[in-house]
């Protein structure tokens, strides 16, 4: 009777050690590694009001990483819109961390339709001649209208 409390302490201390020790002192995550395009709220898709109005906050991240533009696309049914945020020149790099608000309030017209929210961002990558291309890369938000 008496081995079993000891046999759970061990146990106890011995799964505490080998989590401690997995865990390491990479706990918090590092987003400064590859260029990294963060929105909140940012579930996949999203049921909000006609009128009510949704505040996305948008980051931008990475190391050494040359972001040149951040564009918001809106398309609903055959109408698209489309919202410039940052458009630098082609040599006009924007400091990383970035972060910019794009809000967005739904109307009668989008009620039914697919609306999508398609937040892109336009990268400078440096070949191994020297030479730059640019990459563009994006997410999408697909947002249900109700009435």
């Amino acid at each position: 009777m008496k081995k079993l409390p000891n046999l759970f302490f061990k146990y106890l201390t011995y799964s505490l050690l080998i989590l401690m020790i997995g865990c390491g002192e990479d706990f918090e995550p590092n987003f400064l590694e590859k260029p990294d395009l963060t929105i909140l709220p940012g579930e996949e898709t999203q049921q909000v009001l006609i009128g009510q109005e949704i505040v996305y906050d948008i980051l931008l991240t990475g190391e050494d990483t040359k972001f040149t533009s951040l564009t918001v696309k809106l398309s609903y049914g055959d109408a698209t819109e489309e919202y410039k945020l940052v458009d630098n020149e082609i040599d006009d790099f924007i400091e990383t961390p970035f972060s910019e608000k794009f809000s967005f309030q739904p109307t009668q017209e989008m009620v039914g339709k697919p609306v999508t929210l398609q937040f892109s961002y336009m990268i400078a990558l440096t070949t191994n001649s020297g030479g730059e291309v640019f990459s563009e890369k994006s997410k999408t938000i697909n947002v249900l209208v109700e009435e």
